[in-house]
């Protein structure tokens, strides 16, 4: 989902957590993390270019035509949301331990909404056991609407379904993409 869509989420999420707690540092909290959340797409991208670049053009067409080989995505977890919760309402109460959370959530969710991902996308353990590849984790339909991959399907360069084909036509669909780049 694009940065905007999330700030506006946020901003809406952090109003009404105001409007129920009074709480202006856990509302400003809840607008931070669902924006911040999305530092780890450039985390991805340095490790697809292999070097830290801050190359803001280059980043977005990374995400938008599809470039990556691999999603990392840490921060992107759902199995961080009840750790984020208790370590945060241990060490600063609940109005923080609260924003935060609905901060991450309906970041999450949005993300679940905007991204057409596989199901489990969303889980660590999910792209640990599918060694981060993005053929794997990152839903058909999302793919066909990045703009390379559905001009070189057009063109039959790139094959049938990715689901369930095996790694083989995957690798090949890859090496493809990269030769399409030069």
């Amino acid at each position: 989902m694009r940065p905007q869509y999330h700030l506006l989420i946020s901003v809406i999420l952090s109003s009404l957590f105001y409007l129920f707690t009074k709480s202006i540092s856990g509302s400003i909290l809840t607008i931070l993390i669902g924006v911040l959340i999305d530092l780890d797409h450039w985390i991805d991208y340095w490790i697809e270019k292999g070097e830290i670049k801050f190359d803001i053009k280059e980043f977005f067409s990374y995400s938008y035509e599809c470039k990556y080989t691999k999603l990392h995505l840490i921060l992107h977890s759902v199995e961080f949301i009840p750790l984020i919760f208790f370590i945060t309402n241990y060490f600063w109460g609940k109005y923080f331990a609260f924003g935060i959370t609905l901060g991450f959530v309906g970041h999450l969710i949005s993300d679940y909404i905007g991204n057409a991902v596989k199901p489990l996308s969303y889980f660590l353990i999910y792209r640990i056991i599918k060694k981060f590849d993005f053929f794997n984790i990152v839903d058909e339909k999302r793919l066909m609407k990045c703009k390379k991959i559905s001009e070189l399907y057009a063109k039959n360069k790139i094959t049938g379904s990715w689901k369930n084909k095996g790694r083989l036509r995957k690798t090949r669909n890859k090496r493809i993409l990269k030769e399409n780049e030069k």
